[in-house]
């Protein structure tokens, strides 16, 4: 025993004075690991400085990733899968280490790529570390950790086709890992995420969210946050994908009529080369200059905001691919 808790020798018998971490080596790993693993109280101040203070403060720093956090991660998933405090029903400490483990991932992906040699080679490290546990993940993709362990094997080189080729889980429980663990994703999943939900799904939020994934920006913004959370969640719940989604159209923004979602394609008529009006059960002026419709051509209206304005709209047929998004006045708004 030491200082009241078990000795857990297999971290005892790593030198941790040569790993150092955000702090150097000025963080007691060892005593971080074993409170972490047989702490049964996470309200306790030990328990949270080893979670704080140590894994997110020392161990991971704001993205970035050490010599320390190679060594840290297998016990980091011991204690995921073995700890007594963590045991039974699924809980948020579990969920936080799983998160964890992807806060690394994510790092470690980018870090692999860098000119800085030893950036570099501690990227490298961590995601071998990772990858010798693919099958860890992959079990943990079947419980209530499938969030962290999908969207953390996204960020792995020699996991992340797997994943993307629906060899790991179907694509909406992918989709919805990628909102919910949105940013601590690379970008060019969150690309992929966006084009996906895209191609799966013309609903409104479902379109707002993909925007939001495939803009240009590098990460979402921190208020889209929630909302991506939000999305993913929907997403992974059972039932229709309308029913799912209705709830989050005031988080999202948008403000559509259930009646014109399920309207016939309305006819275009166009009355001159810079706008056109919808005839249907309402009549929505849009400023569309070069559309590429003509008249008695049909679209589907996406969405539609506070007086008849059209939010967004789709062409039909060969024109199909025809899509656009509009501002508060009816004019159209450029892809991003």
């Amino acid at each position: 025993m030491l200082g009241g808790m078990p000795v857990w020798s297999e971290v005892r018998e790593i030198d941790w004075r040569q790993l150092p971490g955000a702090y150097r080596t000025e963080r007691d790993v060892p005593g971080a690991l074993e409170t972490l693993r047989w702490g049964t109280d996470a309200d306790a101040d030990d328990y949270q400085d080893a979670w704080s203070d140590v894994l997110y403060g020392h161990v991971w720093h704001q993205g970035s990733i050490f010599a320390v956090t190679a060594a840290v991660l297998p016990f980091v998933f011991d204690i995921v899968d073995h700890s007594p405090a963590l045991a039974g029903p699924p809980n948020q400490a579990r969920t936080e280490l799983a998160t964890f483990i992807t806060c690394c991932a994510a790092a470690a992906r980018d870090a692999s790529t860098s000119l800085d040699a030893e950036e570099a080679e501690h990227g490298r490290a961590v995601l071998a570390v990772l990858a010798l546990r693919a099958d860890r993940l992959r079990a943990w993709t079947r419980s209530e950790l499938s969030a962290p362990a999908l969207a953390a094997m996204l960020n792995i080189p020699q996991l992340s086709g797997g994943v993307l080729a629906g060899e790991e889980a179907e694509l909406r429980a992918v989709l919805a890992a990628v909102f919910e663990q949105a940013r601590w994703l690379d970008r060019s999943v969150l690309a992929w995420a966006g084009q996906e939900l895209a191609r799966v799904s013309s609903h409104p939020v479902a379109a707002q969210a993909s925007r939001l994934l495939s803009g240009s920006a590098a990460r979402p913004l921190d208020g889209d946050d929630a909302r991506l959370a939000a999305l993913g969640q929907a997403l992974a719940a059972a039932g229709d994908l309308d029913q799912r989604l209705e709830p989050l159209r005031d988080l999202f923004g948008i403000a559509i009529a259930s009646q014109v979602a399920g309207e016939s394609p309305a006819v275009v008529v166009v009355t001159d080369e810079d706008w056109f009006v919808v005839q249907g059960a309402r009549k929505l002026t849009i400023r569309w200059p070069s559309h590429p419709f003509e008249e008695g051509d049909e679209v589907v209206l996406l969405d539609i905001g506070a007086g008849n304005c059209a939010r967004a709209l789709r062409g039909t047929g060969k024109k199909s691919e025809h899509r656009a998004s509009f501002d508060s006045r009816g004019n159209v708004v450029p892809a991003p």
